[in-house]
């Protein structure tokens, strides 16, 4: 479902900065680069509070 909503969202915009999962393994990350994160539920909890303005997780 990532992939999917990863298509549809650099389609459409372009012009902002996406980071997605496991594009940089093991590298610290400054997630106030990107302005999209396309990431599995699963790694939802390895975000500090407040990190993520928005999200939308994706149920089939």
């Amino acid at each position: 479902m990532c992939i999917i909503a990863a298509y549809f969202l650099m389609s459409n915009f372009p012009e902002k900065k996406t980071l997605l999962y496991g594009e940089n393994p093991g590298e610290m990350i400054n997630f106030r680069h990107y302005n999209i994160i396309i990431l599995p539920n699963y790694q939802l909890k390895n975000f500090l509070t407040g990190v993520a303005a928005w999200s939308l997780i994706p149920t089939a």
